[in-house]
């Protein structure tokens, strides 16, 4: 130690209480950094006061000093361009500043106006007058009257917009209704539509349609058509077509004017009506084989075709039936998926050995339908139908699954949804059988899974689980037994 100094090997480690260190060494405190724990020789400032000392804009004061307020008034004169205005102090400066600033670099700086309390530069709080706080935001009451008819009486925020804005979700402020709607709830639904916009009566829409859309239509207005092109009609403010060779037609659309040569039948129907005339130079022998044969060919074509449609019928019908079915059903490719699946038969994949309803910690409700997933994959190369099947005539629980039948390719999966209502408190252990069959060769194949379940404690009671011991009285009430419920000693009563 050297003047006050640490030294090893010929460098300064550490200096003495009443000394701070630099790049040149120990330096005396006294003077300048009097008090002061901690001196940052970057920024050539105290960080940290000693104990019993507050610091106050790099200068370390007694408490009896801060109530001075002459002698803080002073150094804050010669030390800030601030104002004080901390209320809370410690060794390290303010931590806390008066309403109206926020704390910066241990200075309390005010906030910016309109805001009158703010958390720091950029977030404001709470706002002066005539103006309201949005998103840490001030925003003048002279941006909401243009867009508001009715103030609040606190003037921070609208009570009724003016048309063509609704009121936002915090009631602060207008927001522009969709570029369809004149007017509009607070919802955002149109209440009348917008001059180039349109929307029919029996129309539940949101917002209105473009009146570009509306076609054949000579007069277009907010609510639709009211004047069609010939040959169209009015049906619910917009133009259909009248019927086939119909220029003009009534709101029922019953024809009063059919196209050039055609003729109108019952007021209603057009039909062609002009005939060319042939002129017969030479008769000629009818030749009869041709007369016969000619319209039996007809015959068969006619049916053929009728069969071939029939057929395509027949298959684009059921095709949308199976797409129907399948809709809901929730197929996937195993490889694709992140399940895990593991082997419930060398055929059959499954998520899960056993399916488990509820257990210690959160047991299920009697007579409520809960509800369990459980996936099976296709593990062989062929195609294959799958079935869940349960326990039929049970009076203590009713399961059921969804979907009952589905067909899975192969390194298919599908996510069966197992439903289970237990009738009573039990503890249920029982199997569902998954049977396959291989479409290829019709092997079929049994597959059992465990389900178990936990069920809440009640008054219906599993009646396997009562074992009777011995009778214990006879009455008018009925016969008393002594008996077992699940390891307890209970009085059964018959």
């Amino acid at each position: 130690m050297l003047n006050n100094h640490f030294f090893s090997d010929n460098i300064c480690k550490s200096c003495e209480e009443t000394y701070y260190k630099n790049v040149e060494g120990c330096v005396t405190k006294v003077g300048k950094y009097d008090n002061c724990q901690f001196v940052n020789v970057v920024l050539n400032s105290c960080y940290e006061c000693t104990k019993l000392f507050l610091l106050i804009n790099n200068t370390c004061v007694t408490q009896s000093e801060v109530n001075n307020t002459t002698n803080v008034n002073s150094i804050l004169k010669t030390t800030s361009e601030y104002n004080d205005n901390c209320i809370e102090r410690s060794s390290k400066g303010c931590f806390k500043c008066s309403d109206g600033f926020y704390l910066h670099n241990s200075n309390c700086v005010p906030c910016k106006s309109p805001c009158s309390y703010c958390s720091n530069e950029m977030y404001c709080t709470k706002c002066g007058k005539y103006s309201y706080a949005t998103n840490g935001k001030c925003v003048e009451i002279n941006e909401l009257l243009s867009t508001c008819d009715v103030m609040m009486s606190t003037y921070d925020g609208c009570v009724v917009c003016k048309d063509g804005y609704m009121r936002s979700s915090d009631g602060k402020k207008c927001d522009k209704c969709d570029i369809s709607c004149k007017t509009c709830s607070n919802d955002g639904n149109c209440f009348i539509c917008n001059d180039t916009y349109y929307r029919t009566p029996n129309n539940i829409t949101k917002y209105c349609n473009p009146q570009e859309e509306l076609t054949n239509c000579v007069n277009m207005t907010t609510n639709g058509c009211t004047q069609c092109e010939d040959g169209y009609a009015l049906k619910e403010n917009l133009c259909q077509k009248c019927g086939e060779n119909c220029t003009f037609c009534d709101k029922y659309f019953e024809c009063s004017k059919c196209e050039d040569d055609n003729i109108l039948i019952n007021n209603k129907l057009c039909f062609f009506s002009k005939f060319r005339l042939f002129k017969v130079f030479r008769c000629k022998k009818t030749n009869y084989g041709l007369v016969i044969v000619l319209p039996i060919m007809c015959i068969v074509v006619i049916l053929f075709i009728i069969i071939l449609l029939k057929t395509i019928i027949l298959i684009v019908f059921n095709k949308k039936k199976e797409n129907v079915l399948t809709e809901n059903i929730c197929i996937f490719k195993m490889k694709r998926s992140n399940i895990i699946m593991t082997k419930l038969s060398d055929d059959i994949l499954s998520n899960k050995q056993e399916i488990m309803f509820g257990d210690d910690s959160d047991k299920i409700h009697i007579e409520c339908e809960n509800r369990e997933l459980f996936c099976v994959g296709n593990n062989k190369k062929e195609n294959m139908k799958l079935q869940i099947t349960t326990k039929e005539g049970c009076d203590k629980y009713l399961i059921r699954t969804e979907p009952q039948l589905v067909t899975l390719k192969s390194g298919e999966a599908c996510e069966f949804e197992v439903f289970l209502t237990p009738f009573c408190t039990m503890n249920l252990c029982d199997e569902i059988m998954i049977i396959s069959l291989d479409l290829i060769n019709g092997k079929k194949e049994t597959t059992s899974v465990k389900i178990k379940a936990q069920t809440e404690n009640s008054t219906r009671l599993d009646y396997d689980e009562l074992i009777e011991d011995k009778k214990l009285g006879e009455g008018s009430f009925g016969i008393v037994y002594k008996g077992k419920y699940q390891g307890n000693t209970v009085a059964i009563k018959k």
